[in-house]
């Protein structure tokens, strides 16, 4: 009579079938163990109409639960029908689409897609600290250029600025000595090198002024060629950078540089 009653219930009431487990499995205790197959059957005609994917797993008769609730029903499917025909508005998650092979089978152990997990994480963490520690901050890129204002140096001048922590001479040339390193022979030189391939505009010459040998800082228009001394080594260069006397072998270096305007713009 109990089993007619509650599945009478069910039917015409239309319960739900998680609380119509929960009513059985509080009165499992009173049942008689002849009749409990009855129970069991009734349960399952009733959730055969309401959710075809379900699994039902009834607690062994005589032994009272703690927590009626756990292990009452278990979902085959990734969602339950009956609570589709209860909210049609929810859509069917569609994470398990993004889920790798190695995890995508709930049957097996953790343990075999572990190593790939943390291997993935110590990569993202690797990656995270090369990028913070080779990204240079903004303080560090304002150091690494340097403009300068082309129009208060007076022509026949040189102006030293400082630009990466080493001095930069900015020589205004006049046409005399423009035309003086023009016509001069590169095999005479040392270090062959042509005035046209030390500059971009031939009255400005923008040069490091440092010596390539030891590091010394030059002396601007000085030396027998009237361009930059070392007093190191007692190098002599022309006014276009390049080695006339002494011994130096390389020529000065130009940095990289281009002209905005009036301006010019190192770096």
């Amino acid at each position: 009579r109990l089993v007619q009653v509650e599945r009478s219930n069910l039917l015409n009431n239309h319960l739900s079938p998680g609380l119509s487990i929960l009513i059985l499995s509080a009165v499992s205790c009173s049942v008689a163990g002849t009749l409990w197959s009855l129970v069991q059957a009734a349960a399952l005609a009733t959730w055969g109409t309401a959710c075809d994917e379900a699994e039902v797993t009834f607690p062994v008769p005589g032994v009272a639960m703690a927590r009626p609730s756990a292990n009452l029903v278990h979902l085959h499917g990734p969602q339950c029908p009956y609570c589709c025909s209860l909210f049609p508005h929810r859509h069917q998650s569609s994470w398990l689409l993004y889920q790798h092979n190695e995890v995508s089978d709930t049957t097996k152990s953790s343990k075999e897609s572990s190593e790939a997990g943390k291997g993935f994480l110590y990569l993202l963490t690797a990656t995270d600290t090369v990028v913070c520690s080779v990204s240079a901050s903004a303080d560090v890129l304002a150091m690494l250029k340097a403009e300068t204002k082309l129009s208060g140096i007076p022509e026949g001048n040189n102006m030293a600025f400082k630009c990466r922590g080493k001095p930069l001479f900015v020589f205004h040339r006049t046409q005399k000595e423009t035309d003086q390193e023009v016509v001069l022979e590169v095999c005479q030189l040392r270090d062959p090198q042509h005035d046209l391939d030390c500059v971009k505009k031939p009255k400005w010459v923008i040069l490091t002024g440092v010596c390539p040998c030891l590091g010394c800082v030059l002396i601007a228009n000085s030396g027998d060629f009237h361009g930059y001394y070392c007093p190191c080594r007692r190098s002599h260069y022309d006014v276009s950078g390049r080695i006339r006397k002494g011994p130096s072998p390389p020529n000065l270096e130009v940095p990289s540089y281009e002209f905005t305007n009036d301006d010019m713009v190192v770096g």
